[in-house]
């Protein structure tokens, strides 16, 4: 299908959606494509994470949870997330990996070492979510939208990669995470085809390009 790309995305088009979900040579060549497109034209859902490089610090950080003012020491090694949860703190997870979306997070403060495979450049400039089962701190000190108290009633979520990467188990606010309630949306209202897919349109009236592979 690349040879189609060049007439489907070679002239930006204003007030246009591109999706596209594949494999990673279909993801590349798309986001070459779209390259000189707006902003926060294109979304991608990919397979298996990105090749990730090292960590920015190398070092432990600290992560305070506002809810309750407690500081979680992060060592080099060990998930933003693990860390939280060896504290006693309820967050919704699934992949584990940066694809899913369920442990999508709030930033309050510090800077992010974004590490996943969902936000947008867009989305990691403005810092202020992270998906804390990859994401890493890039200054000594995160502030972070967490700290309920895990429930002993039960398991808090299915076991990590259980639910895949369309997962929509809700976040440690009872919600579904914002990117896999998103991708969940786009699964339900297009068919999955090989074939490049125009004249769709989602809710706000944007058209869309439409990229399914399966």
């Amino acid at each position: 299908m690349a040879y189609e790309l060049p007439g489907l995305l070679g002239t930006p088009l204003e007030d246009t959606l591109v999706y596209c979900c594949g494999p990673e040579p279909l993801l590349a060549a798309v986001e070459q494509h779209c390259a000189a497109w707006p902003a926060g034209s294109l979304r991608v859902e990919r397979f298996a994470p990105k090749a990730l490089e090292a960590p920015v610090r190398q070092t432990s950080f600290e992560v305070e949870l506002a809810q309750t003012g407690t500081t979680v020491v992060v060592p080099p090694g060990t998930s933003v997330l693990q860390a939280v949860e060896d504290a006693g703190v309820a967050v919704m997870s699934s992949c584990a990996e940066g694809t899913c979306g369920t442990c999508e997070t709030d930033v309050l403060a510090g800077e992010v070492d974004h590490r996943d495979s969902i936000l947008t450049a867009e989305e990691r400039a403005a810092n202020d979510t992270m998906m804390i089962c990859v994401s890493r701190a890039h200054c000594p000190r995160l502030v972070l939208d967490l700290g309920a108290a895990a429930s002993t009633s039960g398991p808090l979520a299915p076991p990590a990669r259980c639910a895949g990467p369309e997962s929509t188990a809700p976040t440690a606010a009872g919600r579904p995470g914002r990117r896999a309630l998103e991708l969940r949306q786009l699964r339900t209202s297009q068919p999955r085809s090989r074939q490049a897919m125009r004249g769709l349109q989602d809710k706000s009236g944007q058209a869309l390009v439409s990229f399914n592979w399966g």
